[in-house]
């Protein structure tokens, strides 16, 4: 299955996109490289490559109907839900501290789930309280970019505090303009989150919900604004999972998921007619467990 951690829109800088994979397949070994390379030729529009985020690998727009007129200056993108429509006028100002602004926020839900343990029969029902602090502290410097972002989600079980996670995420990403047209990118993750009780790889005999620790890396460099423009992208994530308790006493070693996802991706483009042009794009992965699975099996 593929897991996706966290998704963060950055305008005009490429990011990668979180996931991490997780095979849960029964089969015999098959150490490989696993490599993927796809190349793409397609005609885009300059404005909409500067307002949209590509992730290292393409990701299929999903489907979308027909959609109500927005105001004059406002692009619509395919898949974009009302509630995610920009509203500046509504957006807040944040805090201004010296070169930079932050914006705090905080939500509380409350949520209701008849099922906790995602068992077949005898199920178990819980209330849960969900607490979610974050922020984002964007600079303003007139050239160049440095942002920092952190958020922490905690959910409290009424009647079951065992099954209480608590995740949370701590984040930079900056930009050095070269020119006014060019530059270099990056950008480092750190997280701590858990495994849904419905998750295949979510132990049935576990006391508690799995946790792990993911930490991802990204770079890469652009040149944009001329006839030809390129693009090159490299990223690694790696994932720590935690041994869990089991139900009766106990741990089980999770380590065998433990896993570093590595991607690369060039990328060539030409304006073809003004405002339009063709791109050529290759990118390739590799996914490799550091441990074996009971029987000796590797899912690289």
């Amino acid at each position: 299955m593929i897991l996706t951690l966290f998704r963060q829109k950055m305008v005009n800088k490429p990011v990668l996109s979180r996931t991490i994979l997780l095979r849960t397949a029964s089969r015999g070994p098959k150490p490989r490289l696993s490599a993927i390379c796809g190349l793409t030729v397609a005609l885009v529009s300059f404005d909409a490559a500067a307002q949209t985020t590509e992730p290292l690998l393409p990701v299929p727009s999903p489907p979308s109907g027909p959609q109500a007129p927005v105001a004059p200056g406002q692009t619509v993108y395919a898949g974009q839900t009302v509630t995610q429509r920009p509203r500046p006028e509504l957006d807040p100002l944040g805090l201004h501290i010296g070169d930079f602004f932050w914006f705090p926020r905080a939500e509380v839900d409350a949520a209701y789930n008849s099922n906790i343990f995602a068992t077949q029969t005898a199920t178990t029902s819980d209330l849960i309280t969900i607490l979610q602090p974050s922020f984002d502290l964007l600079s303003i410097f007139p050239r160049n970019a440095l942002n920092a972002h952190g958020g922490a989600s905690t959910e409290f079980y009424s009647f079951h505090p065992t099954q209480n996670t608590q995740d949370g995420f701590i984040a930079l990403d900056g930009r050095w303009d070269v020119t006014s047209g060019s530059g270099f990118y990056a950008a480092a993750r750190a997280d701590h989150v858990h495994l849904p009780r419905t998750s295949p790889n979510s132990p049935g005999d576990a006391a508690e919900p799995v946790t792990y620790n993911a930490y991802t890396a990204n770079a890469g460099y652009a040149q944009t604004g001329l006839r030809v423009g390129y693009r090159a992208d490299i990223a690694v994530q790696n994932a720590q999972f935690n041994s869990v308790p089991l139900v009766g006493g106990g741990t089980l070693s999770q380590s065998s998921l433990d896993n570093t996802f590595s991607q690369a991706a060039l990328r060539g483009s030409y304006e073809l007619i003004p405002d339009y042009l063709g791109y050529i794009r290759v990118a390739g992965n590799l996914n490799e467990y550091q441990h074996t699975v009971p029987g000796g099996v590797r899912f690289n």
